[in-house]
């Protein structure tokens, strides 16, 4: 959780001690006692704001870096904070994510990349805690969606293209056609894609490791997004053999490239409209099994080094991976399209399996 009081004592002691000087030494400079100093760097008081020139000309820097004042958060950064704050919400602590969350808005207000964390945050919230009352849900929606529409107005020309897709998908699921139809509109065309030209590009600068970079996370992001399509292609079928077949090119896209593979997932309903109870089970078993099962990661003959993965027997032990488990076995228990599961006894093995 993002800390809430300004902490500079560790700065002043570094940069005390990088200037040669002893406690007594720098309290001497300011007019000030020993004991203050000792104060400032255990960060048990604070400099006098009329100390705060004076101190960073004896210290040789800036006020603002005395401050350690930065004006955004970097991307890596914004999302080290949001994985806090889901292992906060993993562990159960609702009320810690959602003061970590608004600490962090309120700490760096106009950064656009935290902006955007902070509403996947929220919204991130009505997934880890689906037995939460209606009123707390509305509260992080809307918390969600007053950063998006911030993020949609604000300067990053990125940032707006991805809030107005979030705005106009929340626009659809509300009944706000007009709305939606006018969100998308603003969203830019992809005519050409540069991957080709800037991998051949690096390779002339002599750099084939950028340019094997290049074509590595352009590869990984159509996969995630022919797997996401896959996902979805079956809820806009007709016919239970076409779902059945898009849950089997999911899996065998999923097995080329080393991805997580839900098609299992989607092989129960289908199975379950045509009255196949014992193998939904069955589907919902293999799908258990490879949530319980070792992590997958990229295939590293496509993917290393710029996709390097957690070893799966870490990945095993991670506690957030466990709870991550025992949400989906609330949801998918709790789902009414897999209510005739409930009385299978492979089905409800597989559930219990998922929550241990």
């Amino acid at each position: 959780m993002m800390p809430t009081t300004l902490q500079i004592g560790a700065n002043i002691a570094a940069r005390r001690r990088a200037r040669g000087l002893t406690q007594e030494q720098l309290a001497a400079s300011l007019g000030v006692s020993a004991p203050a100093v000792s104060k400032w760097e255990t960060d048990s008081s604070y400099p006098d704001i009329t100390l705060l020139c004076p101190l960073a000309r004896a210290l040789r820097c800036r006020v603002d870096e005395l401050l350690q004042f930065a004006p955004a958060m970097t991307e890596a950064e914004a999302a080290e904070h949001l994985d806090s704050v889901v292992h906060l919400a993993l562990s159960g602590d609702r009320a810690g994510a959602e003061q970590a969350l608004t600490a962090l808005v309120q700490e760096y207000p106009g950064c656009a990349v935290l902006q955007y964390h902070a509403a996947v945050g929220w919204s991130a919230l009505q997934i880890l805690f689906p037995q939460a009352d209606e009123a707390d849900r509305q509260r992080w929606q809307a918390r969600a969606l007053a950063l998006w529409e911030e993020l949609h107005s604000g300067s990053d020309a990125a940032m707006a293209q991805y809030a107005a897709n979030q705005l106009a998908s929340h626009a659809v699921l509300h009944g706000e056609l007009d709305r939606a139809e006018a969100l998308l509109a603003e969203l830019p065309q992809q005519i050409v894609d540069p991957t080709m030209t800037r991998y051949q590009l690096q390779l002339k600068q002599g750099d084939p490791d950028a340019a094997r970079a290049t074509l590595q996370k352009r590869l990984f992001a159509l996969v995630q997004q022919a797997a996401g399509v896959l996902a979805a292609l079956p809820a806009v079928l007709p016919e239970t053999q076409r779902q059945l077949a898009a849950a089997e090119a999911y899996h065998t896209l999923a097995a080329a490239f080393g991805l997580l593979d839900s098609s299992a997932l989607l092989k129960v309903e289908p199975l379950l409209k045509e009255g196949r109870v014992p193998q939904a089970a069955a589907a919902l078993e293999a799908y258990v099994d490879v949530l319980t099962g070792p992590v997958p990661t990229p295939d590293p003959a496509l993917f290393a080094p710029t996709l390097p993965a957690k070893s799966a027997a870490a990945a095993d032990k991670d506690p957030d991976l466990r709870a991550l488990r025992q949400v989906l076995q609330r949801q998918l228990a709790a789902d009414p399209a897999f209510a005739p599961l409930l009385d299978d006894p492979r089905a409800r093995a597989a559930l219990e399996r998922l929550a241990q």
